[in-house]
């Protein structure tokens, strides 16, 4: 359930410095049980005369836990799914166009699920330059990946897209002081090894497109490191609504200028768009009520698998065998670096 987040006087440099974890594929950044205000599962406490029949509180935690793991894997394969419908319309209208659906019909799903007794205050920001700033970004990211998925197949441009954390772990330690070992910092430069397997470089070098996904990475990164400082001092709903909204007007300040009137089934498909995002997030915050943001991590790497086969189902793209061993080496690089973060936080002088 959703209880009070911490202190407001609690400061940023504090806050970033605590455990963290990052979900690339849609910009979130969680401290267990305190950004999102999300509590730890509690043992379920049955009457004597239920607990022949009745599961124990260990039981119900590890359903619950399944329940998460289950439910995050579905809101994967929703961002999948929105990526491959954008990648679908990106043939009849532009990305600003695509991503202006996003946004537009993603607030009719942001306001149903934000809990009535955080409406008076929700629009209440400590920080609203930053506020502001994230969903700059956030259109930034949404409006390059879409327009990088029209030339490349869809597998390729979201493996690539997953070097976020890489980014991550780098800004980290030049611009907040954090701490990064050797075997980390190995853990970067063997995903960007990942990364040029993706590429495949020919005798051109590499091509614009993949720089494109890089630069969005990359942002991306600049994203989550934003949401790491604010995440402490505003509540998820006022962070998702101010991202949302911005990026609302933003997209539809942008899309006239690239307008293509849609018919019935264009229209459809732009709902859909703003329907899959907001679902997206819903989905996402239920899974980390249920199971813990450190195990749920690992699974957002599912996003590469659900990409690549919407991609062959869809548009029958075949992903090459260089795609498959880079990502598995992007995938594996990401998943040691929580791993390893994770195990330094538990012994401080690893």
């Amino acid at each position: 359930m959703i209880y009070h987040t911490p202190g407001r006087r609690e400061s940023c440099a504090r806050a970033v410095g605590k455990a963290r974890v990052d979900f690339p594929c849609i910009g979130i950044a969680l401290r267990p049980g305190h950004e999102w205000g999300i509590k730890p599962a509690r043992a379920t406490r049955y009457p004597p005369a239920m607990t022949a029949t009745a599961p124990t509180g260990l039981e119900h935690d590890r359903r619950a836990v399944r329940r998460g793991i289950v439910l995050f894997c579905l809101g994967t394969f929703v961002w999948a799914l929105l990526d491959t419908l954008s990648k679908h319309m990106t043939g009849e209208y532009h990305p600003v166009q695509i991503t202006w659906g996003r946004q537009i019909f993603a607030v009719l799903i942001l306001f149903v699920t934000i809990p009535r007794r955080e409406v008076p205050g929700v629009f209440r920001a400590l920080r609203p330059g930053l506020q502001v700033l994230r969903p700059v970004l956030a259109v930034t990211v949404s409006l390059s990946f879409v327009a990088s998925v029209s030339v490349m197949p869809l597998a390729d441009a979201t493996a690539i897209a997953f070097t976020t954390p890489l980014f991550v772990t780098a800004l980290a330690a030049v611009f907040l002081g954090e701490r990064v070992g050797p075997r980390r910092w190995s853990a970067v430069v063997v995903g960007f090894i990942g990364v040029v397997i993706v590429a495949r470089p020919g005798a051109n070098g590499v091509q614009a497109v993949t720089l494109l996904v890089l630069a969005l990475a990359f942002v991306n990164a600049v994203f989550q490191i934003i949401t790491r400082f604010i995440s402490a001092i505003d509540s998820p709903h006022t962070t998702m609504l101010y991202t949302i909204i911005i990026a609302a007007i933003l997209t539809s300040v942008l899309a006239p200028f690239f307008w293509t009137t849609p018919d019935l089934l264009g229209w459809v498909e732009l709902v859909a768009q703003g329907v899959l995002t907001g679902l997206g997030h819903y989905i996402v915050i239920q899974a980390i009520r249920d199971a813990n943001v450190s195990t749920l991590a690992p699974f957002t790497y599912f996003q590469i698998i659900w990409a690549a086969g919407l991609g062959l189902f869809v548009f029958g793209d075949v992903p090459a065998w260089t795609t498959i061993v880079g990502a598995a080496v992007i995938v594996a690089s990401g998943v040691y670096m929580f791993y390893r973060e994770a195990y330094v936080r538990a012994h401080p002088r690893a």
